[in-house]
């Protein structure tokens, strides 16, 4: 997924008819609507929008017939694969109807134009896994997450009690992971918790 940087704009003319896609990194879905009134242009026929917010969607066509407007505007968000973006159409009517597919065509195309030319960053997406190690088995386990990059967020000693007057001393640890990853560790371990899309496997 990618995230926006700066407000990009892009003017098109199609058919007499200009198209004005402005583009915006919103966090949540109050700062998109927030955006939406700051970009809204009362003298423009129609000011169609969608957003992007993680699970969270929400388009609007604002005059143009049903599905012709806000839903392309957030398909061309999706394809160009971005988020937490509102992207913001303003259409001047030039007295030549487009019909519902070839609105279709102007708003998604000249969102995804928009956003295939903006300035962008690449947001990795990451999770968290904590679990403890025997203090025996914590060379090999930093190196292994040295190797794969990962993020060591905490450490922790522990001093179990296992029963029979018997402690066991052990390294808790937390580390974030990129989603999907799937990870191998040669120790024995107590799994904490785990976030899903994170396969964790180990060899005994």
């Amino acid at each position: 997924m990618y995230e926006l940087l700066g407000e990009p704009q892009l003017a098109v003319e199609i058919k007499k008819s200009r198209f004005i896609a402005t583009c915006v990194h919103v966090d949540t879905p109050e700062a998109a609507l927030e955006a939406v009134k700051r970009l809204e242009c009362p003298d423009a026929t129609h000011n169609c929008w969608a957003y992007r917010i993680g699970g969270a969607y929400r388009f609007n066509d604002d005059g143009e017939p049903g599905g012709s407007a806000g839903r392309p505007i957030l398909a061309a968000i999706d394809g160009q694969e971005f988020d937490n973006v509102l992207a913001h159409v303003v259409r001047y009517f030039g007295g030549i109807k487009l019909g519902v597919g070839g609105l279709v065509r102007a708003y998604g195309n000249t969102v995804a134009e928009c956003l295939r030319t903006a300035e962008k960053k690449l947001r990795v997406m990451r999770t968290e896994l904590a679990f403890s190690v025997d203090f025996s088995d914590t060379h090999a386990v930093y190196g292994i997450i040295a190797q794969r990059k990962l993020i060591k967020e905490r450490k922790q000693s522990l001093s179990l009690n296992t029963g029979h007057q018997q402690r066991v001393q052990r390294e808790a640890l937390k580390i974030s992971a990129v989603l999907g990853l799937q990870l191998y560790l040669p120790c024995t371990l107590s799994l904490l918790f785990c976030w899903q899309n994170l396969t964790f496997r180990t060899t005994f």
